[in-house]
This record gives C-alpha cells, structure tokens and sequence, in this order.
C-alpha cells in the first residue's frame, strides 16, 4: 500500500466524460449566420461556439450547413463531401468565399483607395477624422494576410494619404 500513496493514480485522457451542450439554434441571436460576405467573422465565431459546447471537428464540420443562407448551404454541402474535418472545411471555405468577404476587403489597396477618393470627392475635409480613419485602415492593412497570396504586405510598401501625409507600410 505505500506504493499506492507514493504514485497517484493517472487517468487516461480518452477515457474522460466528453460533456456537449446543445448547439444555439440557427438564426437565433447568439448563432453566427453565415450570409455568404461575412466568412472571416463566421467562421472565427462558429469555430468559438463549437469548442465552448465540446463539439468535435468532424461534428461541427456536419452542422456548419445549418447556420447558413439557403443558397450558401449547398456550396458549403458540397465542401463538406471533400473536407470531413473543421479545419479543412474553414480553409475551402476561405478560399470560395474571400472574394466576397467584406472584412478582408477592408485591409486592401484597393480599399485604402477607394476610401481616399470618397473623402477627397467630398470636398472640404475634417483632417483630424480623415487621418483617424485612415491610419486605422493602414494598421489593419499593415497586419493581415491577403486572401489572394496568403502573406502579409510588404514593409516596404507606401500608401499616400494626400490630405496629410505618406504612411510607410
């Protein structure tokens, strides 16, 4: 019995109770939706709910469908057949959908330029809220990967603020 005290005993991890709580139903206020533009925000959020009810990978691989658009669940059906896991399904996901995701189109050139034409087509211009604005597009410009090359910008490159400054990314 003193060897018994000496070395406690060690559980196995699978032989562990796994506990899951029922997934929030679909379309209801604390669900992520997906629309079909919103796949960043979906898929960080519906990667988040299924670790907090202790959904498996492959599990919520399956039920991902329910928690989109009608027309976007048949493309995401047709993902699922070659992509059985969570992590696979996300990756084909981001890349059929990020032509259309508005929040990786935030962090573009073509964002940063098209936000300078609109201030400038404006008129008279608030240099304060502008160059606010502005860097705040540069930071989130200067810190995601491109959905089309998966890597980051550059250091070297620069966007031209012309209100104010040049903004070294």
């Amino acid at each position: 019995m003193a060897t018994s005290d000496r070395n406690p005993p060690v559980f196995a991890m699978n032989t562990m109770p796994t506990v899951m709580m029922p997934l929030p139903f679909p379309r209801s206020p604390e669900a992520p939706h997906f629309t079909g533009d919103n796949v960043t925000s979906f898929l960080h959020d519906y990667k988040r709910m299924s670790l907090r009810y202790g959904y498996p990978d492959d599990r919520a691989a399956i039920l991902m469908e329910d928690y989109c658009d009608e027309g976007v669940a048949v493309q995401v059906r047709s993902l699922q057949e070659e992509h059985p896991t969570l992590q696979a399904l996300a990756e084909a996901m981001k890349g059929r959908f990020s032509q259309f995701d508005k929040e990786q189109y935030l962090g573009t050139i073509e964002a940063l330029t098209q936000y300078v034409e609109e201030v400038l087509r404006r008129g008279q211009v608030d240099t304060i809220q502008y160059s606010r604005a502005f860097d705040r597009l540069c930071e989130r410009h200067k810190t995601q990967e491109r959905p089309s090359t998966g890597r980051k910008l550059s250091a070297n490159t620069s966007v031209v603020c012309p209100v104010m400054c040049s903004v070294e990314l």
